[in-house]
């Protein structure tokens, strides 16, 4: 089978790409099982050399078949005038003719390539769907999680705080990215989306939930050269330290659960790792919380830590931090939202507790005795090596693909 594989790539954010990113998993093994992955990109930067580059050496080294380059230039008053219009369909309508270079090159290498299949994974690239009647192939879109239900949540966050101007601000988002899912999801020929709560909200914005399937992330199996000694009572949280809902939950446990935690077990200490902290994160680093941006080998982070928190009061979609540690062997306390995307019989085995005494308690219970957890850690670690790998969801997304044609 032929992929056309439409996404969106920045060379200064290409640390993201390597690792969690779909479709650069998704595509080697894509190409071990026979398929051929050509990726038509828009690169993001003025200066596309170093994109170009690396894309160059990623097609060399068998990551996928091939690259083609797409671009456009949108006019600054028909830009206002689409995010004026709000709903999707006049946008698409008033930036069409700007769009018409690109449909035509993807649409000759829709020929040039036999493509049989073409996913979407840019929202950039949303007019491809609206356009999808002009192809003979099934057009899927990659939409990872549900935006809209991502600014629902960031909505009810701001209220809950009493922050009425952040709650406002959400307003329109909500509103944008429903119609966006409303539209585009049911001008699609199938929605991919990476956990089951995002599945049952695109279900309810569209209307039609044959239109939406689960496709989960693969975790990358971490090989570690040397058994890697625990630190006791360590902890890690870990993510994008920029990204709304890692840093408001860092903020919720630094807050409200770790001086719980230190008030019994006053060794305690937490690393919370990731690149771009935000001041208010910053300004809570002590002897005791670690805030040291971005880690070189994240994984080996995860493994040396006695416990891995994940106080998740915010968000949409798959927690690749969640399956990393546990491919780390590192056990997880963390809330019903960190966890919901996992079936019940692995959240079972998590511990998940959602009010900050009783998560406290929690930790407490773990760090004065890990050993009792030993055994369903490795349990959780094999369920992660056998259920979560890239080929299997290669697979999965092939059969997808295959019952479209």
């Amino acid at each position: 089978m032929n992929f056309l594989w439409i996404i969106d790539f920045d060379y200064s954010t290409r640390a993201h790409h390597g690792g969690t990113v779909r479709f650069f998993n998704f595509a080697p093994e894509l190409l071990a099982q026979g398929h051929t992955v050509t990726f038509v990109v828009r690169f993001g930067e003025a200066d596309k050399g170093p994109s170009r580059a690396w894309f160059e050496a990623q097609k060399q080294a068998g990551v996928f078949t091939d690259y083609a380059e797409v671009d456009w230039r949108l006019s600054r008053w028909r830009s206002r005038m689409a995010t004026a219009a709000l709903y999707p369909g006049w946008s698409a309508r008033i930036l069409r003719p700007f769009y018409r270079e690109a449909m035509a090159r993807i649409q000759a290498l829709l020929v040039e390539r036999k493509v049989d299949v073409v996913v979407v994974s840019a929202r950039r690239f949303s007019f491809v769907i609206a356009e999808r009647h002009k192809y003979r192939q099934p057009v899927l879109m990659d939409a990872g999680d549900s935006l809209a239900l991502y600014h629902a949540r960031q909505a009810r966050h701001h209220l809950r705080a009493g922050n009425w101007r952040g709650a406002l601000g959400t307003v329109r988002p909500v509103v944008e990215e429903f119609l966006k899912e409303r539209y585009y999801g049911r001008h699609s020929s199938l929605n991919l989306v990476v956990s089951p709560v995002d599945k049952m909200t695109f279900d309810r914005i569209t209307g039609r939930p044959d239109k939406s399937v689960v496709l989960l992330n693969g975790v990358r199996m971490p090989d570690h050269p040397h058994p890697v000694s625990k630190l006791p009572n360590r902890l890690i949280f870990s993510g994008n330290m920029d990204f709304a809902p890692n840093y408001e939950a860092a903020l919720w446990f630094l807050e409200r659960v770790f001086p719980l935690v230190r008030q019994q077990i006053p060794e305690a200490r937490i690393a919370i790792v990731g690149p771009n902290p935000v001041p208010e994160l910053l300004a809570h680093a002590s002897d005791y919380v670690e805030v040291p941006g971005f880690a070189a080998d994240l994984n080996l982070e995860i493994a040396r830590s006695a416990l891995y928190v994940a106080p998740l009061i915010t968000g949409s979609g798959f927690k690749n931090k969640i399956a990393e540690a546990l491919a780390n062997g590192t056990y997880v306390v963390g809330t019903s939202m960190a966890a919901e995307f996992l079936e019940p019989a692995i959240r079972a085995q998590l511990t998940i507790v959602d009010e900050p005494g009783q998560m406290a308690e929690a930790i407490v219970r773990f760090l004065r005795d890990p050993a009792q957890y030993e055994e369903r850690t490795e349990r959780l670690r094999a369920t992660v090596r056998e259920q979560f790998t890239w080929g299997q969801r290669a697979s999965e997304l092939a059969s997808l693909a295959a019952a479209e044609l």
